[in-house]
């Protein structure tokens, strides 16, 4: 009986919160805001998590048939709302009135924040998009082998987050294990995230940020962008296999990592992660001399000749094979492929 109540409560409140988290979103006007906050506030009060736990334990508890159908529900719970948020936006997004509306959605998208709990303490992320939420809640189960590998470095490690994307394990490392952190980020609608997340954590004096991308040489290059969502993936100066088409291209300069450390300064790497979707050969190729003296390297390796490639170099530079990681959270058969390596210098 409380369960069978508690379901369309739960899914009432389901509806509020995600009508108000898409319409923020997608820019609805003013009015349109300040409606949803409104239903935001008198269908879900109190303790929005308590509700949503309530709700999820009410469906885990159903049949599957039942499931299936909540399932659906949730489907068009997200199409309405994101079809009710186009809609309003589409009503005052021309004009003076849509330059206030696109600024009053910006300002109220960064005040969105989600904290995560870790032992002691806890980290703080801005969610200014769908793609930035998701990277935060899942963060302690996407890529647990990567925690793991961040746990057991040494207070004296320095970390290189190449592909940092909104500085997520750039973030859990700082705060975590208080070492530096060069983040290697190039995306322009991503740097923000990171630069924000490190100040929410206060976190600046640790994190060196390189806004540029590494490759082989150091030079111009074309930069394409197959999302422009903050928090995208699939940003480089090669076209991904399988993806959507360039959105956005713009030049820059491209820089080694050999290069940031002889001429610019950043400390040598004694760990260096790399996640960049399929420049990783060519980022190795440009740190030859920094390979050398690197303890361990955790990169991202497809099944794949250019996977081979990579291992290859990663031999050359004396390192060993230790293991490979696949994200639980990976079902896409073009993500499955993928997985991280760990290797290391046969000393450690």
């Amino acid at each position: 009986g409380v369960q069978s109540c508690a379901l369309p409560i739960w899914m009432g409140r389901r509806i509020a919160a995600t009508l108000r988290r898409t319409a923020i979103h997608a820019g609805p006007t003013v009015l349109g805001i300040i409606v949803l906050d409104f239903l935001f506030l008198q269908l879900m009060p109190g303790d929005v998590a308590d509700v949503m736990a309530t709700g999820e334990r009410a469906i885990q508890s159903c049949s599957m048939s039942d499931r299936r159908s909540l399932v659906l529900a949730k489907k068009a719970i997200y199409a309405i709302a994101a079809r009710t948020a186009r809609t309003l936006g589409r009503l005052v997004s021309v004009g003076h009135l849509g330059t206030l509306v696109a600024d009053e959605v910006r300002r109220r998208s960064w005040q969105r924040h989600h904290a995560i709990a870790i032992p002691s303490s806890r980290l703080t992320f801005h969610m200014p998009s769908e793609l930035t939420r998701w990277r935060a809640v899942t963060l302690l189960s996407k890529e647990p082998g990567t925690l793991e590998w961040i746990d057991q470095m040494s207070d004296h490690s320095v970390l290189w987050d190449v592909g940092a994307n909104v500085g997520m394990y750039t973030v859990y490392a700082a705060h975590t294990r208080g070492i530096q952190v060069v983040a290697c980020e190039p995306s322009v609608f991503n740097l923000e995230a990171l630069v924000r997340n490190l100040n929410a954590n206060d976190l600046a004096r640790l994190v060196t940020v390189v806004p540029l991308p590494l490759g082989s040489g150091v030079g111009r290059a074309t930069l394409d962008y197959s999302s422009t969502e903050i928090g995208g993936a699939f940003v480089g100066m090669q076209s991904v296999p399988g993806l959507a088409a360039t959105r956005l291209t713009h030049t820059t300069n491209c820089i080694t990592i050999d290069a940031l450390v002889a001429d610019f300064g950043c400390p040598a790497p004694t760990h260096l992660k790399i996640d960049v979707d399929g420049a990783e050969g060519e980022i190795l190729k440009g740190a030859v001399e920094t390979l050398n003296s690197v303890r361990q390297v955790l990169v991202e390796i497809s099944e794949d000749a250019e996977g081979e490639a990579i291992r290859s170099a990663l031999r050359g530079a004396g390192l060993a094979f230790l293991r490979r990681d696949t994200s639980p959270l990976a079902t896409d058969p073009r993500y499955r492929s993928a997985g991280n390596e760990l290797w290391i210098r046969r000393t450690d």
